[in-house]
């Protein structure tokens, strides 16, 4: 009983067998297929992978360029923005110095009409020069005669003295008298 349990048992045994060895032929057949496709699979996402890769270094690199850019626009718009502020500055300042300009004008036809009445003062000035030179002539000439009256009061002060000096010898003795 045995030994028919073990017959039993081993032909059993040699049927799984051939049966898992036909199932792992159809198996190992399905899954070389499986592997093949898996590895074709793999192959294509690594070259998607690397094409992509090389697409994202171009893009990374064009938006690193655009951004370089975009910095230099900024600066650049910050230059703007300073010349357009100094510009303003500079049309507020015209605006003040126009608005001088408008006083100015004012005062310099204040300061024409005050001319005009210098100018009239001054001729008149002018005319009273002119007389006062006339009679600044008439003083000179009369300096003159005052002059060569003096002259010759001067000379006669002289003669008197000479006169004066002939007339005290006589008298030196008494000189001697007198205190002064």
């Amino acid at each position: 009983m045995n030994k028919a349990i073990l017959d039993e048992l081993t032909r059993f045994l040699n049927e799984m067998e051939g049966d898992l060895s036909c199932c792992n032929e159809e198996e190992l057949r399905k899954r070389g297929i499986t592997s093949r496709i898996i590895k074709g699979i793999l192959a294509l996402m690594l070259v998607l992978f690397v094409a992509n890769s090389y697409f994202l270094y171009l893009l990374s690199t064009g938006l690193s360029e655009s951004l370089a850019t975009v910095d230099s626009m900024a600066v650049r718009f910050g230059q703007v923005t300073g010349s357009l502020s100094r510009v303003t500055d500079t049309v507020s300042s015209i605006n003040v110095q126009l608005a001088s300009l408008d006083s100015i004008d004012a005062d310099m036809a204040e300061v024409s009409s005050e001319v005009s009445s210098i100018s009239n003062a001054l001729l008149g000035i002018n005319s009273t020069v002119t007389g006062l030179s006339g009679e600044m002539q008439v003083v000179d000439r009369s300096m003159g005669v005052i002059n060569s009256q003096v002259y010759n009061m001067s000379g006669n002060v002289q003669q008197m003295g000479g006169n004066v000096h002939k007339i005290s010898k006589p008298m030196g003795f008494m000189n001697k008298m007198m205190p002064w």
